[in-house]
């Protein structure tokens, strides 16, 4: 049976920067649950349990997985509160966010991945608008 991860990402944003022509940097707040069983649908023996939370980028035009945030836990937890974690949300753009969480346990034996959480946010808009063009019509009454 496969472990049931819930990841619910709340976007509790505090924003560290207010300056208009820069990136912003928020905190993220994440829940985890997970059912105490091991993959066979029985109790997890090898505990505590180790929840890791990971983000999905690109660097260099490669997918690595970059750990965002951990949790251990010795037993079932629904909608466990994982420690904040920070974004960098870029301007002019709209940022999509990749996220998803494995369980360890203490004998290092790794879960499968959770289901992927997609979270978007359009940064701030910092261009000004196309200059205007003008034209002037000359009348004689």
């Amino acid at each position: 049976m496969k472990k049931i991860f819930s990841l619910l990402i709340i976007f509790g944003f505090i924003l560290f920067s207010t300056n208009v022509f820069a990136d912003v940097t928020a905190n993220i707040r994440c829940t985890l649950s997970w059912d105490g069983n091991n993959v066979n649908g029985e109790i997890e023996e090898s505990l505590p349990v180790i929840l890791e939370l990971y983000e999905e980028v690109n660097i260099d035009d490669e997918i690595q997985d970059v750990l965002k945030t951990s949790l251990e836990v010795n037993g079932p937890i629904i909608d466990g509160e994982m420690p904040l974690f920070e974004i960098t949300i870029k301007d002019n753009v709209l940022n999509s966010f990749k996220f998803f969480a494995i369980a360890k346990d203490s004998k290092n034996n790794t879960s499968e991945k959770s289901e992927y959480a997609i979270a978007e946010i359009r940064g701030e808009d910092t261009l000004p608008p196309g200059t205007p063009i003008i034209n002037i019509n000359i009348q004689f009454p």
